[in-house]
């Protein structure tokens, strides 16, 4: 069973994407592009860190033992 409050939270979430992207496209392409340039960089740059953050996602999921084909699914 599923935490209703992580289902509103996902939800959120994704409006908050889509009013994200939809904000996005009043601004014009050569701004947007330095803006995801910026976003790029800073990815690259953290890519350590998010790989560890998302191990320790991984790990701590085991208790809920997804089945491996989700896992490979999600590209884990």
């Amino acid at each position: 069973m599923s935490d209703p409050s992580s289902s509103t939270s996902a939800e959120k979430i994704a409006v908050d994407a889509r009013r994200a992207f939809e904000a996005s496209q009043l601004v014009d392409v050569s701004e947007r592009n330095i803006a995801l340039d910026a976003i790029r960089v800073k990815l690259e740059q953290s890519r350590d860190a998010v790989l560890e953050a998302n191990k320790k996602d991984m790990d701590a999921s085991q208790p809920w033992a997804f089945p491996k084909y989700e896992l490979t699914r999600l590209g884990c």
